[in-house]
């Protein structure tokens, strides 16, 4: 649990870190982390689709991607 907990943050300080500028390594690095903390709770079919856009409170951020199951999860929190 602590190392799903980890995982979160690191994508929380990526979000707020680079706010101003989202560049594409940005994009290609939270992908990245995005998709193995995705694995663990979903058979993810293909990498996920990243759309941000900037509105008057900050920013819109929309993820999606494909999955062929919801795996079980075997822990409580």
């Amino acid at each position: 649990m602590k190392k799903k907990n980890a995982e979160l943050m690191r994508v929380q300080n990526l979000i707020e870190s680079d706010r101003l500028n989202l560049g594409d390594g940005f994009e290609k690095l939270f992908l990245n982390d995005l998709l193995k903390l995705l694995r663990d709770y979903y058979d993810v079919r293909n990498t996920p689709a990243l759309n941000i856009d900037k509105n008057i409170k900050g920013y819109s951020v929309n993820i999606s991607f494909d999955a062929t199951a919801i795996k079980n999860v075997n822990f409580l929190p």
